[in-house]
């Protein structure tokens, strides 16, 4: 993935320009999302927006999760994350979500593999 935001350049007529792309490489995750129901069971939670939030609380990316809970984010630069639960979703399914789901990625190219978030039901 690209290093910085943008880049723009305007050349002159004649002249030759050089210019120098600044790539990184880029970290995947995926997980899946679960809830408890009332049995006490795992059942999978579709169609559930997660979102990655870097150091300062900002969400970086998102994904929705498919029919059987899974979710896949890709692009991600190397730094630290949090990944959480859309907050609009949880209250319109009556779920909440306590744990904390820290990544620390410092592995350029790296595949974080099998990600678990667990919903509860509200009291």
């Amino acid at each position: 993935i690209h290093s910085t935001e943008s880049t723009a350049v305007t050349p002159r007529t004649g002249l030759l320009t050089l210019v120098n792309y600044p790539f990184i490489q880029s970290t995947e995750i995926d997980g899946v999302i679960v809830y408890i129901d009332e049995y006490g069971e795992e059942k999978e939670l579709p169609y559930t927006n997660v979102e990655l939030k870097n150091s300062k609380g900002i969400t970086v990316a998102s994904a929705r999760s498919e029919f059987d809970g899974y979710f896949y984010i890709n692009k991600i630069p190397p730094g630290k994350y949090v990944v959480a639960i859309n907050v609009e979703s949880l209250d319109s399914l009556s779920l909440s979500f306590n744990d904390k789901v820290e990544l620390h990625l410092d592995q350029p190219g790296a595949f974080i593999n099998g990600v678990k978030l667990t919903l509860m039901q509200q009291n």
